[in-house]
């Protein structure tokens, strides 16, 4: 097991009203005292195929408004002041979706998902292991309307 998934605590994992998720990470012997604790990542999940909502394109790279919903789910956490970075996950087959649908924002390479939703999100705190931040939101990237006020309430 990871130092990260040492560090969740189960108690601390909020629901949202916009299926969003928030784990709160404390601090054990491995990270306490590093200076990311004060860090919040939003994890923006979109590793899915999309089959139930049908068409030839996953629902996270249809498009919104002249943008891909995925970009707009990334965007709603890039733009918030509390949010220090974003991490997105997605399916490994999506890289070329993935790459016009970001284009011009400023954002690690992202995480390849698993199986399942469960399987990505933790691939995705995985991915956090090495630098652990003090908290991490966890956001479905097929949901692009998450506003400011709802961020900073998780």
């Amino acid at each position: 097991m990871s130092p990260l998934a040492r560090t969740l605590r189960p108690s601390k994992l909020r629901h949202t009203k916009h299926n969003g998720f928030a784990v709160e990470l404390k601090p054990g012997r491995e990270t306490a005292g590093k200076e990311s604790m004060s860090t919040t990542v939003a994890l923006v999940v979109g590793a899915g195929e999309g089959l139930r909502f049908g068409g030839e394109v996953p629902k996270q790279y249809r498009r919104l408004a002249g943008h891909a919903i995925l970009r707009r789910s990334l965007m709603a956490f890039l733009d918030h002041p509390e949010v220090t970075a974003v991490q997105a996950v997605i399916h490994p087959n999506h890289q070329d979706l993935y790459q016009d649908a970001v284009r011009g924002l400023s954002l690690p390479y992202p995480v390849h998902g698993g199986a399942t939703r469960q399987e990505s999100v933790a691939l995705g705190l995985e991915s956090l292991a090495d630098n652990p931040p003090a908290r991490v939101l966890v956001h479905d990237a097929a949901r692009p309307l998450v506003d400011h006020g709802v961020i900073s309430r998780v």
